[in-house]
């Protein structure tokens, strides 16, 4: 059986640094009709940003997810072990003394 891993206390954050050329890809100015008021541009170009992250940030979670779920089945299937293991031995020792008391 292998060691269980030790996980850390913290869950790691994305960190992620916008450059200017990704701000160049998402430039919304060439979907924006008209003079549209600055905010409305900063809020599509958040939109974009986001839309382009949650890929990375889903698959990240997912991994996350999946190494607790490994970490938490290998203790459940340790305690199982030791609980069965258990069960067998005093089911031995019952079925011993009933053979003893035969004897007698």
């Amino acid at each position: 059986m292998l060691p269980p891993k030790k996980s850390p206390r913290y869950l790691p954050t994305l960190t992620h640094v916008v450059t200017h050329a990704e701000l160049e890809a998402v430039e919304p100015t060439a979907h924006v009709a008209g003079d549209a008021a600055p905010a409305d541009i900063d809020e599509l170009r958040v939109q974009q940003i986001i839309q382009s992250l949650m890929p990375t940030i889903s698959a990240r979670l997912r991994e996350i997810a999946q190494t607790m779920l490994d970490e938490r089945l290998h203790h459940l299937e340790a305690n199982m072990q030791a609980e069965v293991e258990s069960m067998v031995r005093r089911a031995m020792n019952g079925c011993e003394s009933t053979s003893n008391l035969g004897r007698q």
